[in-house]
């Protein structure tokens, strides 16, 4: 099972960001356009050492995901960059309100990736994690999945499932069981857009 004190930890520390951990509500996008392609972001008016910290916060994850990581390992690495994020500076310049907005918005990716890769791990069926039915309750198996497919672009099977004790059949959607590493990368893609802003 998860860990509650991880899904707890992650749940305050996105919560100051106005994020969800573990797939409730919706991930801000704002540096994001509508196409899903990363918008530019100016490099005036940035001073890099505020953001030094989460900066270095996510290129730890990134290398750990690289490199390997186990799932005991990564919520740790996750609730370090969200709370680092929450400690950035009140009084930014909008070019640097913009960063931190697409650096939450990379949290809120791993994050998500911690709820995928769990129910990887915790009563999943051999074709992947059970992800939504279609006229039968729970209409989700795994929290907030239909956000995720739509926002991250997660491959679906669906698969008729036979009518059982007081349900009709059903068509559910499968996602497979390695979804949260197709997160991962995307998160990564969004996270080096911000290279040129806030690497040393």
């Amino acid at each position: 099972m998860f860990k509650k004190w991880v899904v707890i930890g992650l749940a305050i520390v996105l919560a100051l960001l106005g994020l969800s951990a573990c797939g409730t509500g919706a991930a801000s996008t704002t540096a994001i356009t509508g196409t899903g392609a990363v918008s530019t972001t100016p490099t005036a008016h940035i001073d890099k050492a505020k953001f030094a910290a989460s900066w270095a916060d996510y290129k730890a994850i990134e290398s750990a995901t690289s490199v390997g990581v186990s799932y005991d390992q990564f919520p740790t690495l996750v609730q370090k960059l969200v709370t680092d994020i929450s400690l950035l500076p009140q009084d930014l310049t909008p070019a640097e309100a913009m960063d931190k907005e697409q650096l939450a918005t990379v949290a809120q990716a791993y994050a998500d990736s911690c709820t995928l890769w769990g129910a990887s791990i915790n009563g999943t069926v051999p074709e992947g994690i059970i992800a939504i039915e279609d006229n039968a309750a729970p209409p989700e198996q795994v929290p907030g999945v239909a956000r995720m497919i739509s926002a991250y672009s997660l491959a679906t099977t669906p698969r008729d499932i036979p009518a059982r004790a007081g349900l009709a059949a059903a068509e559910w959607l499968y996602i497979p069981a390695d979804s949260f590493k197709t997160v991962w990368t995307w998160a990564e893609q969004h996270g080096d857009s911000l290279a040129a802003d806030l690497a040393p």
